[in-house]
C-alpha cells in the first residue's frame, strides 16, 4: 500500500512538472511599461546591441505597432543563429532595453531580449506583419523620423 501511494505520488507530481513547464512556454512576453521610443539598426550578431540606428521615432502610430508585437508575443523555444535586427526601447519611467529581433520565413518576427537569448518570443503574423511594412518603409527612406 505505502509503494502505491508513493507510486501515485510520484506520477502526480511529473505531471504537474509538465503542465508547469508547458504553461511557461506559452507565457507573453514579459512587458510592464508603455514604450515611449524605439530605435532600431540591422543586427551584428547576438549578445549585442549596433546602435547604428536607421530608424529612431517616438510617433504613436510606430510605437503602438511596436508594443503591440511585444504584447503579442509567447514565448516558444526557437533556436536563431543570427538576429535581423537590434532594437532598443524606451519605457515610459525613462529605463531602455536592448533585444534582437529575427523574422522567421513566414514573416513572424522572433524576439529575445539581449543577455537573455535563451528566451525567444514570437509574435502573432498580424502584429509582425503591420511592423515589417513599418520596417520597410523606414529602412527604403534611408533616414530617421
Amino acid at each position: 500500500m505505502k509503494k502505491l501511494f508513493i507510486l501515485i505520488l510520484v506520477a502526480v507530481s511529473t505531471a504537474g512538472l509538465l503542465g508547469c513547464k508547458d504553461q511557461e512556454t506559452k507565457q507573453g512576453m514579459p512587458i510592464n511599461q508603455h514604450i515611449e521610443h524605439v530605435d532600431i539598426a540591422n543586427s551584428s550578431g547576438l549578445g549585442g546591441l549596433n546602435e547604428n540606428f536607421w530608424l529612431s521615432t517616438d510617433k504613436p502610430d510606430v510605437l503602438e505597432a511596436f508594443q503591440e508585437l511585444m504584447k503579442s508575443a509567447k514565448r516558444e523555444n526557437i533556436d536563431i543563429d543570427k538576429p535581423t535586427y537590434d532594437m532598443e526601447i524606451i519605457y515610459e519611467d525613462g529605463t531602455s532595453r536592448g533585444l534582437h529581433l529575427y523574422q522567421n520565413k513566414t514573416g513572424q518576427f522572433i524576439l529575445m531580449f539581449i543577455g537573455n537569448e535563451e528566451y525567444t518570443y514570437i509574435s502573432t503574423p498580424k502584429a509582425s506583419k503591420n511592423v515589417e511594412e513599418i520596417l520597410n518603409t523606414y529602412h527604403e527612406r534611408g533616414n530617421k523620423d
